[in-house]
């Protein structure tokens, strides 16, 4: 009976070695890199509204014409291993000043927000006196 039990104890040892070796796929274990490479706000001309982006500057602001109601924002994660970047795409304008969050999430699960704030031109006043 004896060694019945010491061969379980050393089945079990062996597997503790095994994971602590091969790792248990810790968050500490995964990469924590949420910043960006690359993020661009457009309008329907095309042309990048954000002219110095950098991966430590979390914050943007922008100006479009006031008739426009719609910006795209692309960006890509620095890191192939973040689990994605969310607020991508084709957005909505609302108001005079919008902020738009963009997120990335880090391979371990860790996230950075990057915000933009897009101001719309006041209207020039065509009445005359």
């Amino acid at each position: 009976m004896m060694n019945k039990w010491k061969g379980l104890l050393l089945v079990v040892v062996t597997f503790l070695i095994t994971l602590s070796f091969i790792g248990c796929g810790n968050k500490d274990d995964k990469s924590s890199d949420a910043n960006l490479s690359s993020l661009s706000v457009t309008t329907a001309g095309g042309v990048n509204l954000i002219k110095n982006f950098s991966a430590s500057n979390q914050g943007y602001s922008v100006e479009v014409e006031s008739s426009t109601t719609k910006v795209s924002i692309k960006a890509t994660a620095s890191s192939n291993k973040a689990k994605g970047v969310s607020g991508v795409g084709e957005q909505d304008l609302t108001g005079n000043s919008t902020t738009l969050i963009i997120t990335v999430t880090a391979e371990n699960g860790d996230t950075k927000p990057y915000t933009v704030t897009v101001t719309k031109k006041l209207p020039e006043d065509t009445t005359t006196v």
